[in-house]
């Protein structure tokens, strides 16, 4: 059995919405002065941040996240993965996918 996890992230505002690398989400909050927290449900990074008056919300996959959705998943029996969006992911996700 295998699954396909997404190593992207989303950045949403009440008036548009993009794919965006998490390098590039980071930097955005970080230089907004925005916040990040885990959302329990997901295991997602959320952040918040104000761009010109604009609020946006960026959901994100870190390679914490993504190694805690393998490790469940490897407890159901899923033993092959894939990643979508390769090239936009956490640049530590490689390092601990070897690790784990």
């Amino acid at each position: 059995t295998y699954i396909i996890l997404p190593t992207l992230s989303y950045e949403l505002s009440l008036s548009s919405k993009a794919i965006v690398s998490y390098t590039d989400s980071l930097s955005a909050i970080t230089k907004a002065r925005g916040s990040w927290e885990i959302d329990s449900s997901t295991l997602e990074l959320t952040g918040t941040y104000n761009d010109k008056g604009v609020i946006k919300t960026v959901w994100a996959e870190n390679a914490e996240s993504i190694i805690q959705k393998i490790t469940i998943a490897k407890e159901q029996g899923v033993s092959h993965f894939s990643f979508w969006y390769i090239g936009g992911e956490d640049p530590k996700l490689w390092g601990l996918l070897l690790q784990h």
